[in-house]
Order: structure tokens, then C-alpha cells, then sequence
């Protein structure tokens, strides 16, 4: 385990990669902070901080990847613990190269088919720009773990909310977060304060491999390396470190 040398990333909800410059990735507070994306590399050096014209209620993932050649980020306001929320927000921001970084651009809208509220800390972004989302029962429950795909104009689609199954295929804990790559997805699960990485593959939901990770208070936030051989995983609480945030690496 190292640290992440930012100060003001004290609620690490969730960490994706730059999708443009190898060994660069970004994390976020949870809700009640400002909205602002801090970057770092593997051994948690600052690179970085920008904030983002953005009032969001609870975010609670990102990702990223190259849509239409565009590098494009999403910030996940998709939190609702007391499921009292009426409708939900992806923040899709920009990597523009140069001084300016991660540019904030324009928020996708929306709800669940039917209607219902549900909390959800895992949203991941597919190349061809729709979104999959996986809810979290935890702490209220809303039904049980479920995955929903998001069209919207990044998959050149109106906007629509498609229910993709819900994942019984094992006991994966409370998921919190999930990362894609290469056809595969991750998904961050936690019982207690044992995570583990589930991996599937994206066609047809079939789960291959599962990972255990370093025990961690409030496992929150997962991605995979740019190289694809290691687990990213940060804790919500830096309550172990005083003022800087955990992260553990995990190679596969």
C-alpha cells in the first residue's frame, strides 16, 4: 500500500485511467466536496488538480475511455443512499491536452425504466459510449444487485435507461465500484473489509476470474492499469494515514 499525495482527497469515491497519457489516473471526493478531479501515478505523486464548473449531489464513479477519438471522462452523479432522489446525472467531461486538462462539457440526465430509485456507486463507460451501471442494495434495499446500460448521445442514442440483468451469478458482497477493459468488466466487491475483484466478459455477462485484494476500511474505488496487469483500488476513509488517501496496487 502507498499513498496518494493529495490533501484534499480525503473521500476517494472512485479512480479511473487518463485516457490519454499512460501512467496518469484520476480520483474524486465523495459527496460534500468540491467537484474537482485529482490526478496521480502508480507510486501516488500529485500531478494535478482541476476543478469543474459542476454542482453534483453524489458522485460516485468515474471512468473513461476514447469515444468517436474523443477522450472523454464521466464523473458519476449517481449516488441516492436514502433513495430519495427523482432523477440522476453523468458529467461527461473532456481530457484536453495542454494546461487546461479534464474540461467539464455537458450532463446526461436520467432515470431507471421503471421508475424506481436506486443507489448506485459503479458507472462505466464502453468504447462505443453507452454506459453500464450497477446498483448497490446497500444500505437501503432496493431490490437485488442489477445492471442497467445508458444510452445516450455518446452512443448516439436520444437517451434511454436498458435493464441488462441482475447479477446472480455469485456471491460478489456490496459493489462499489467497476472498471472495463478489452472486452472485460471489472466489478469491485466488498463484504466487510474483504474487496475482491470480479472479472466477466462483457458480451454475455459470464463471470472467469475473481481476485482477492489487500483488506481495506471502505473499499470504494477500483480500475485496471493502463497495461492491464495490475488492480488500482482506493479506500473512502484516510482515517489510516492522517490526511492522504490509500492505494493499493494489485498485481494480476
Amino acid at each position: 500500500m502507498i499513498y496518494i499525495n493529495h490533501l484534499k482527497l480525503t473521500e476517494s469515491s472512485g479512480i479511473c485511467r487518463s485516457p490519454t497519457i499512460p501512467g496518469l489516473y484520476y480520483s474524486h471526493n465523495d459527496s460534500g466536496n468540491a467537484p474537482t478531479l485529482y490526478a496521480f501515478d502508480e507510486l501516488g505523486e500529485n500531478l494535478g488538480e482541476y476543478p469543474l464548473n459542476l454542482r453534483p449531489l453524489d458522485c460516485e464513479a468515474i471512468s473513461s475511455g476514447m469515444v468517436n477519438s474523443v477522450p472523454t471522462i464521466i464523473l458519476c452523479d449517481v449516488g441516492d443512499n436514502n433513495l430519495a432522489r427523482l432523477s440522476y446525472k453523468i458529467h461527461v467531461i473532456n481530457e484536453v491536452s495542454g494546461t487546461s486538462g479534464p474540461t467539464f462539457s455537458r450532463s446526461i440526465n436520467f432515470t431507471y425504466p421503471d421508475g424506481k430509485r436506486r443507489n448506485c456507486e459503479s458507472a462505466t463507460l464502453l468504447p462505443d459510449g453507452k454506459i453500464i451501471l450497477v446498483t448497490k442494495s446497500y444500505p437501503l434495499a432496493s431490490g437485488p444487485t442489477q445492471a442497467f446500460t445508458l444510452l445516450s448521445y455518446l452512443s448516439g442514442d436520444s437517451g434511454t435507461v436498458c435493464f441488462a440483468g441482475p447479477l446472480l451469478h455469485a456471491k460478489l458482497g456490496t459493489i462499489t465500484d467497476a472498471d472495463y477493459k478489452d472486452g472485460v468488466l471489472v466489478l469491485l466487491g466488498v463484504i466487510k473489509t474483504r474487496p475482491a475483484a470480479h472479472f466477466f466478459n462483457i458480451g454475455d455477462w459470464t463471470p472467469f476470474k475473481s481476485v482477492v485484494l489487500d483488506t481495506a476500511p471502505q473499499a470504494e474505488a477500483l480500475c485496471l492499469s493502463h497495461d492491464g496487469k495490475k488492480v488500482l483500488m482506493t479506500s473512502e476513509t484516510n482515517r489510516t494515514a492522517g490526511a492522504r488517501t490509500p492505494l493499493y496496487i494489485k498485481p494480476l
